[in-house]
């Protein structure tokens, strides 16, 4: 990514009308303007307008005609020159102004004539007090945004903010602070709600305070500041990983050379005598071939175009060298470097003999050539290339003398992207470019020839929007004496994903086992020979299709046994399917999906037959029973009367007693629903043991309604029909929830909303209900909310904090007893869950240089939260005795189970949670499975785990004169010592052994525990809290050497009387000796440390041991 240094300045001057002068305030960039001179020039005219720099930096120049309708601009700087910017839209305007950047890209807005106070101060917009600065952090990859202000009545392209990833920033001035954002290229929004319709995001108030306004999108909701609030997004550039193939090209001669033969003649000899020198179109097929490659299309082959007998080779590597047994070919692979045009809102990679977004050997001398460094096939540089050429090409460098290139290759570019009306990609260059989208070719530039340009609207191929699909392109460079790339596009090409199974044979499962692997390239797109991630396991998603099983398929969703012979192992990522085993589904053939958890666009599917039974199964296996499971026929059965009762019903199986199955439940109107025992609405029953029991409820009265029952295992299915239903004659329930008032996840308040308003004489005497873990609950007093509600509190009428279930929203059932008739007259409702998840555990593991956070979760969450977990979580952090607040987003994250994600941090970058942090959910974000989201006082979690306290040891201590310890010296030193030091540096300046302990947990530890002291006990502080260390030293042969215990205050004076701010961890320096006082010798010896923090009540501990080597200097006395 290019640094660019904007250099501003201020001047005051005196404007006239729209038609007369208009004065001109251009910002450039300091590379820019360093090639010359600055000037303006405009359409239809010759004149060049100066640009003069002003006192406090901006350049101006004032033009004294009107701009009119069609005026386009051109900044000048010596003999450079910036794109043309048409001033249609500015026409009116008096003050105008102009930024130009490194590549001469430029864009244009009205405003006021700057204040003479400059940008100096708080004010990023040259303290002009009617306009302010938005900056908004895009939350799309796809394209810029644009900002939507003034009462909805102006739309201005944003602009990258410099050195920000992920900022775009837009000057208005408006008379309403009313905003929100759309994509400059596609249809997304983003408002008050988030990325969704909703309000418009109000300004007015920190608009009022600051001129400066950034609005983070991070949480999913705009969050607003009047600072910088240290968050980046993702960077307006991308490597663009493509796969080269190198041939020989010869020269513009028709002398001889290699390639006159192979597939490099097309690139040499016959194409420099004029046998394809211009754009032909038809030379290869409109679809890929099997291999993903372009076909030559032999049939109707263009005449134009005699020089390219090999394109069924060109893309495929040609081996040049085997050395040692090592295959060298003519393929490798480069990154293309695209950026996020501001001006378009596309994506731009262009290497051309004006300009190259990417910066590699060739690309900055006049073109595309990607593969002047390709002189030898290994990396030692011993291996020559037998088809690197150096020809000379038609650009001079500043001595006037030709740039030589290695001519002649061509480029394979393979991408997905999922696709959106309004999507765009357009090329321009030489030589033959051919674009394949879903396989189908969508341009066709054939041919060598000069720069040609091709374009192709997706919205024209018949593309299912929100569906992923293939990108291919395929480049050949094929003839000195230039070559020429540029493509820009709207797609958001994304990374590939290497996602795979294997079968795996030291699985003691029945049948067959495999393991799924997963190799994600986070850096660039993929390319054939770039693969520098390790596969690792990859936790998936799974399901499966056939047999009696509903269309959409049955998610198995957590890990263990399924139908008797399909095993999902404990890590989501492997199963074994054994059809010998399978005794719940029916004989035929079985689709078996399973998708990365990491990118649901990678998916893989397996087949499988159940075979025959060994048994003959009767025509009528399940059957309709009573409460005793003896069969009855629905035919002359009666469910029931009213409509808001639940109404039991039994299925038999008929043949064998023991077997369990699957029974998938269709009702004829979406009035008839299915529930529990405890009032979930199910689709699916588990017939266990030959019986199964389920209700059927009308939430409204129904006509001649039925519903069906299919098993999984059995052929016939059951049929209930003629069902009617009347409506109560008292108010039903028409909705009921539980809720969460303090965001604990214990549910506290029950609202209940009637069909309408009860009177005396029809108004319910109870209520009875049950959810989830509780017993039956009843009551017979409640409080009014409105005429058709009531509502019911607690402190808790949950028993503990709320599970919901793992794969489906749960809800409870409540009832409404009333009296009628002078009899009991009871209706059913259902108990919808609407008490937010909250997080129950928090557990840390650290391996090599990863650190994974487990997080337990009350309830499943729903599985569209995959996507935006790293972001779903907060934390509080004490870091060197201050407390930092805020999202710590992981690099990725694992949906373990759906109770139970972890998070995926790299060590090094520094910004890991450790022991002693608190976490929680971000309120509103991440939504259960019922569709609630945390509540804003959900709580805060601490994070255990990984060792409660950080220690850091040694490794090698030379023993000298200088820095052996006095015989009078403890066996264990304490040195307090500052933040950021490592044990090896401290053991450098002591010259000792040691373990270095950190305190960062404390703090988080102390807030705890006084966040949890009962009303009017004394809160703790750090004279509560004490360090106790016990440690052992022995020889690598397990010979005692010596020990020491201590135990220290955090606020002794070793520490200023604070141990937690300044000097916040504690080296244990060994004093090298035995516990007979004698020096030790050169070798291994083996630490234990046991240290203990006692934080209040609260205990810390970490046990280590570690190896130490010792160096004696020679002659050192003991």
């Amino acid at each position: 990514m290019r640094l660019y240094v904007w250099v501003w300045a201020i001047a005051l001057m005196t404007f006239s009308s729209a038609f007369g002068a208009v004065t001109f305030y251009v910002s450039v960039s300091e590379e820019w303007a360093e090639n010359g001179n600055l000037y303006l020039a405009f359409s239809g005219s010759n004149k060049k307008y100066t640009l003069t720099e002003d006192a406090s930096g901006y350049y101006t120049a004032t033009y004294n005609n009107s701009i009119g309708g069609n005026k386009t601009v051109t900044v000048y700087s010596g003999s450079d020159y910036s794109q043309s910017y048409s001033l249609s839209a500015l026409s009116d305007e008096s003050v105008i102004y102009l930024t130009v950047d490194a590549y001469g890209k430029i864009m244009a807005f009205a405003g006021e004539p700057p204040s003479s106070s400059g940008s100096s101060g708080s004010s990023a917009s040259g303290g002009l007090s009617n306009q302010k600065l938005i900056r908004f952090l895009d939350p799309w990859t796809s394209t810029t945004p644009s900002i939507v202000y003034n009462g909805a009545k102006d739309t201005l392209k944003m602009t990258a903010v410099k050195d920000t990833c992920g900022w775009y920033e837009a000057m208005i001035s408006a008379d309403y602070m009313d905003v929100i954002f759309i994509q400059t290229v596609g249809p997304e929004i983003f408002t008050a709600a988030g990325a969704t319709m909703g309000d418009q995001i109000v300004l007015d108030s920190i608009a009022g305070i600051s001129d400066v306004v950034w609005i983070n999108t991070k949480s999913g909701v705009p969050v607003l500041y009047s600072a910088y609030p240290k968050v980046l997004g993702d960077c307006p550039s991308r490597q663009l990983s493509v796969t080269l193939y190198d041939w020989f090209d010869g020269t513009n001669s028709s002398r001889a050379t290699v390639a006159d033969t192979g597939t490099s003649l097309d690139f040499g000899k016959h194409n420099n005598e004029g046998k394809c020198d211009k754009v032909a179109k038809g030379m290869v097929k409109t679809e890929l071939g099997s291999n993903g490659l372009p076909v030559r299309n032999d049939e109707d082959f263009p005449e134009n175009c005699k020089a390219s007998d090999h394109i069924n080779h060109w893309f495929l590597p040609d081996t040049l060298a085997v050395v040692d047994g090592s295959i060298y070919t003519n393929a490798t692979c480069r990154d293309i470097t695209i950026i996020l045009e501001d001006t378009t809102g596309l994506w731009l990679g262009q290497i051309n003999k004006n300009y190259s977004t990417t910066d590699c050997a060739g690309c900055n001398k006049g073109g595309a050539f990607l593969l002047d460094d390709f002189k030898y096939l290994d990396e030692a540089q011993t291996i020559k290339n037998p088809y690197y050429d150096s020809l000379s090409g038609n650009v001079m460098d500043s001595r006037g003398n030709y740039y030589y290139h290695n001519f002649g290759f061509t480029m394979k570019v393979h991408a997905e992207f999922t696709y959106v009306e309004g999507q765009y990609f357009d090329f321009y260059g030489d030589d033959d470019v051919w674009v394949f989208i879903d396989n189908r070719l969508a341009v066709d530039i054939g041919g060598v020839h000069n720069q040609q340009p091709g374009a192709v609207n997706l919205d024209t191929m018949g593309l299912t929007p929100g569906e992923t699909y293939t990108f291919d392109m395929f480049y050949a460079e094929r003839k000195q004496s230039e070559s020429n790339f540029r493509m820009r596009t709207s797609m958001d090409l994304h990374t590939s994903i290497k996602y795979y199974s294997m079968r795996d044979y030291s699985s003691t499962s029945g049948g067959k086992a495999y393991t799924i692997w997963q190799n994600i390239k986070t850096t660039g797109l993929a390319c054939d020979y770039s693969a520098t991630a390790e596969d690792e396991p990859a936790a998936s998603l799974f399901r499966l299709y056939g047999g009696n099983l509903p269309a959409e398929g049955v998610s198995l969703d957590t890990a263990g046994s399924y139908y008797g012979g399909i095993i999902i192992n404990s890590t989501m990522s492997g199963f074994a399917i054994d059809t010998t085993a399978i005794t719940g589904l029916v004989p035929g053939t079985y689709t078996f999906e399973f998708t990365s958890q990491a990118n649901e666009a990678a998916s893989k599917t397996m087949t499988f037959t159940v075979p025959e039974p060994a048994i003959d199964v009767p025509d009528i296996a399940i059957a309709f029973a009573d409460s005793e499971y003896n069969v009855i026929d629905a035919d002359t059965a009666t469910l029931g009367e009213w409509a808001s009762i639940m109404y039991p019903v039994y299925v038999a199986l008929t043949y064998d007693t023991l077997l369990s199955t699957d029974l998938f439940l269709n009702a004829s109107t979406s009035k008839l629903i299915f529930l529990d025992e405890e009032g979930n609405r199910v689709s699916t029953v588990k017939m266990v043991k030959g019986q199964a029991k389920f209700f059927v409820m009308a939430q409204e009265a129904v006509d001649n309604a039925s519903f069906m029952v299919q098993a999984s295992a059995v052929e016939n299915l059951l049929v209930w029909s003629g069902i009617t239903l009347k409506e109560p004659p008292v108010p039903k329930i028409e909705t009921a929830g539980m809720y969460d008032r303090n965001g604990d996840g214990i549910g506290d308040s029950i609202y209940v909303k009637f069909s309408y308003a009860p009177d005396r004489e029809d108004a319910p005497d109870s209520l009875y209900w049950v959810f989830r873990d509780t017993s039956s609950s009843k009551f017979s007093s409640f409080e009014r909310v409105d005429n058709e509600s009531v509502s019911l509190t607690s402190d808790a009428f949950t028993s503990g904090i709320f599970t919901g279930l793992a794969s489906v929203a749960y809800s409870g059932s409540i009832s409404a007893y009333y009296t009628y008739d002078g009899d009991v007259f009871r209706l059913d409702g259902i108990l919808d869950d609407h008490v937010g998840e909250i997080l129950t555990g928090a557990s840390l593991s650290v391996e090599d240089d990863i650190s994974v956070l487990t997080l337990s979760i009350s309830e499943a969450l729903a599985d569209s939260q995959t996507v935006n977990l790293p972001q779903a979580f907060e934390f509080k952090r004490w870091r060197s005795g201050t407390l930092s607040m805020g999202v710590v987003e992981a690099s990725y994250s694992v949906r373990s189970a759906p109770d139970r994600v972890q998070l995926y941090y790299h060590v090094l970058a520094g910004d890991a949670p450790e022991p002693g942090d608190s976490v929680r959910f971000v309120p509103s974000l991440a939504m259960d499975m019922s569709g609630n989201t945390a509540h804003e006082n959900n709580p805060w979690v601490r994070v255990t785990g990984g060792g409660a306290v950080s220690v850091a040891s040694t490794e090698v201590v030379s023993l000298t004169p200088e820095t052996v310890p006095s015989e009078k010296s403890p066996t264990v030193e304490t040195i307090a010592v500052a933040a950021g030091r490592s044990a090896e540096e401290v053991a450098v300046a002591t010259g000792r052994h040691g373990q270095l302990v950190s305190f960062d947990g404390i703090l988080g530890a102390l807030e705890d525990v006084n966040s949890n002291l009962k009303e009017g006990e004394k809160a703790y502080t750090v004279d509560d809290i004490e360090i106790e260390y016990e440690t052992y030293y022995f020889t690598n042969l397990g010979e005692y050497v010596n020990s020491a215990y201590g135990t220290i205050n955090c606020s002794d004076a070793i520490f200023s009387g604070d141990c937690t701010t300044g000097k916040k961890a504690l080296f244990l320096a060994w004093n090298m000796r035995s516990s007979s006082g004698r020096l030790v010798g050169t070798g291994a010896y083996v630490v234990r440390l046991d240290v203990r923090m006692l934080v209040g009540n609260r205990v810390l501990k970490k046990t280590t041991e570690n190896v130490w080597g010792v160096r004696r200097s020679v002659g050192l006395l003991r």
